[in-house]
């Protein structure tokens, strides 16, 4: 809030709708600001930034917000490109070349967007807290002051963490025998890959999606299937809805109330369709990489291309 009241003190002046300026403020600005910090740590100073994923989650939910908003006026307007370039055009003159003004006449209003980017942001934070706890049982089990010396370790233990930018926080690690015990412990095991984190954190963050369009769990395992297709093992797994449903509860993800009445075709069948807002999901790729904690996850344009045309 500092860095924008000093670098645009009159940015809300004289707007007259307090929902705009709210929306404005949480998901555009404050997402900005976290971009443009992370790229100064990771380009300018050559830092890791795995120990500022909080501000990773801000501008992964603001990438997924535009991308929703792309595509729903797409929905709406029943429009089929033929090509990346074609859709970008389209973009341009629909929705504006700035993507700053794409909600200014948005058919939604300014809360409906607001709620969106929270709940993107919201998942994109359980994500990343499924990440954590894969790489130990600390991170889930424990509270408060141990739980953040646990989160300390794991950063260390991956490479995530420029002790010289955390001092004061490893000094009050330091402090006490007991967390002090926890953050060694966990700077000092043994690295994990757990099976299929990949598909789970995939899962996790395209669930808004899931509960907004009412999507079956067919749905989801249709979606998957194409956003996996040259993986034999996530083929294997989502084979079977019961097994698709059984891992997605396992991660606590449960579809809607809607989305639990709708049936769907059963995969491979010839006249089932996409549900709606599919792409979205698929230019998601999850917290995968070093790509996520840059907080850039998603695709663009230039992979529209590549996008099944069934709506």
């Amino acid at each position: 809030m500092q860095i924008i009241h000093t670098a645009r003190p009159n940015l809300f002046e004289g707007m007259p709708d307090p929902l705009q300026a709210l929306f404005l403020l949480r998901a555009i600005h404050i997402p900005i600001i976290c971009r443009g910090i992370l790229y100064n740590e990771a380009i300018n100073n050559n830092e890791s930034v795995g120990w500022l994923s909080a501000l990773s989650a801000y501008s992964v939910a603001f990438e997924r917000t535009l991308f929703e908003r792309l595509f729903r006026a797409k929905l709406q307007a029943k429009y089929f490109p033929k090509g990346a370039q074609q859709f970008e055009n389209w973009a341009a003159v629909t929705l504006g070349n700035n993507m700053l003004n794409w909600f200014d006449h948005a058919n939604e209003g300014y809360g409906y967007w607001l709620s969106r980017f929270n709940q993107w942001h919201e998942y994109a934070m359980r994500s990343l807290d499924h990440y954590l706890g894969s790489q130990s049982i600390d991170h889930r089990e424990m509270t408060g002051k141990m739980k953040e010396a646990a989160h300390l370790g794991i950063l260390k233990n991956l490479e995530e963490l420029p002790e010289n930018r955390v001092a004061d926080l490893l000094d009050e690690v330091n402090s006490t025998k007991e967390t002090r015990k926890m953050y060694r412990k966990n700077a000092k095991k043994r690295r994990t890959t757990p099976a299929n984190l990949e598909f789970a954190s995939w899962l996790i963050e395209l669930w808004p999606l899931v509960l907004e369009y009412g999507w079956s769990y067919r749905d989801v395992q249709r979606v998957a299937a194409e956003k996996y297709e040259s993986d034999s093992s996530i083929q294997k797994l989502i084979e079977f809805i019961k097994e698709l449903k059984k891992h997605c509860k396992k991660i606590g993800l449960k579809i809607s109330r809607v989305g639990s009445f709708r049936i769907g075709r059963p995969r491979g069948d010839e006249k089932a369709v996409y549900p709606a807002m599919f792409q979205v999901a698929l230019f998601i790729d999850g917290l995968v990489d070093h790509e996520w904690f840059w907080g850039k996850a998603d695709g663009g344009f230039k992979d529209f291309k590549n996008l099944p045309r069934q709506s």
